[in-house]
């Protein structure tokens, strides 16, 4: 049984179609290793290695876990929830962040890519969004993002009639940021793919999940 084997070769080997690991998950990836290859890995070492994987990573599941709470909504628009991911950087593209919008009530997500996390492109985003939304948005729940926080944001809230709620801590806004984690993964799946992303998050930022 081989012990001593490099982290290069076992990337090499886990991105290599031609061997039945490949692409697999750890645990499976190191069972195939043993069988065919005859190659004893630790499973913590594994997941260290093909932890330098962008691919790998997006398929892990996320293990934060957020309180849920309870949700009474009547109407689409009156509650909506918003969070600020970063996405892998793409040397094509001068996106880093997407802005991510979900409706309460009806479940359906909002995107728009941001090129930094300033108060001008999370505005434009925000309002690009709306036009986009086709209802009359009440109630924007958050949380305490420098941007969201700012006076321009919130006299924009003020101006459309919208109520602005920061959530923080237990009372953080529960419904976004299990849609934010689903959504990271999609977005940077497709993002090494620049033209796939575009089509799929921009210009219109049409709601996909529903």
């Amino acid at each position: 049984m081989v012990t001593q084997v490099s982290d290069e070769y076992l990337l090499k080997l886990w991105r290599d179609p031609t061997f039945n690991g490949s692409y697999r998950g750890a645990r499976t990836f190191q069972i195939l290793l043993k069988t065919d290859l005859n190659i004893d890995v630790p499973l913590q070492r594994l997941y260290k290695v093909l932890g330098q994987d962008q691919i790998f990573l997006i398929h892990q599941r996320s293990i934060k876990k957020f309180e849920r709470r309870h949700y009474v909504v009547h109407n689409y628009g009156e509650l909506v929830q918003m969070d600020i991911a970063v996405m892998y950087e793409d040397p094509k593209s001068k996106d880093r962040y997407f802005l991510l919008l979900v409706d309460v009530f009806s479940s359906k997500v909002f995107t728009e890519p941001l090129k930094s996390r300033d108060i001008n492109d999370v505005l434009r985003a925000f309002q690009t969004i709306l036009s986009n939304f086709k209802s009359t948005i009440y109630e924007v729940q958050a949380d305490q993002e420098s941007a969201f926080l700012s006076k321009k944001f919130q006299n924009y809230c003020k101006e459309k009639k919208i109520i602005f709620r920061p959530k923080f801590g237990k009372n953080k806004a529960a419904i976004g940021k299990s849609y934010f984690y689903f959504n990271i993964r999609s977005f940077n799946l497709l993002q090494p793919c620049s033209y796939l992303a575009r089509q799929f998050f921009s210009p219109h930022s049409r709601p996909f999940w529903h």
